[in-house]
C-alpha cells in the first residue's frame, strides 16, 4: 500500500501547486459524483489513507477553481492581514427571515387552506399546514398572541 500512499501524496501536492485552468471540469456536478464514488470506493475497498488524501485533493483542487471562478484571493498573506477578499452578496434576504419565522411555506395555502383528499370513513385530513378550521381541536390562533 505504500506506493499508492506515496502517489496520493503526489496527487495531492499537485493539486496544490498545478494551473486551474486545465481542472474547470471538477466543477461540473456529475464529474464530482464520479470523483467522489472513485474516493468513496477507495476508501471501502482499497485504503483509507489513500481514500482521504485523494478526496482532500480534490477538495483543495475545487476550491482553488472555485476561488478563481468567483475571483476571491486565496493567499496566506491575505488570509493573515484579514483581507480576505469575499465577493459580498446577501444569502438572507428579508422574506427568507419572515419564511424561516413564521414557518409558513406558501401564504397562499396558509391562508385558503387547501385540503388534501379524505382519509378512512370520509374524514378530513390535514391541509397543507395543517391548519383546518372543519377538524375538531381546531382553534385558530391570533398573528399576534405571542
Amino acid at each position: 500500500m505504500l506506493p499508492f500512499r506515496i502517489l496520493a501524496v503526489a496527487i495531492l501536492i499537485v493539486s496544490m501547486v498545478a494551473d486551474t485552468t486545465h481542472f474547470k471540469f471538477v466543477m461540473y456536478p456529475d464529474m464530482q459524483l464520479v470523483f467522489g464514488s472513485i474516493i468513496v470506493a477507495t476508501i471501502i475497498f482499497a485504503d483509507v489513507v489513500v481514500g482521504f488524501t485523494l478526496g482532500l485533493a480534490l477538495f483543495v483542487l475545487y476550491i482553488r477553481v472555485y476561488a478563481e471562478y468567483t475571483g476571491v484571493e486565496l493567499s496566506w498573506a491575505s488570509l493573515m492581514n484579514g483581507r480576505l477578499t469575499v465577493p459580498k452578496t446577501s444569502y438572507i434576504t428579508p422574506q427568507n427571515l419572515k419564511d424561516a419565522q413564521s414557518n409558513v411555506f406558501d401564504e397562499r395555502s396558509y391562508t385558503e387552506e387547501i385540503k388534501g383528499p379524505t382519509g378512512p370513513n370520509d374524514s378530513g385530513i390535514y391541509g397543507a399546514q395543517g391548519l383546518n378550521a372543519t377538524l375538531p381541536g381546531y382553534e385558530h390562533i391570533p398573528e399576534n398572541n405571542w
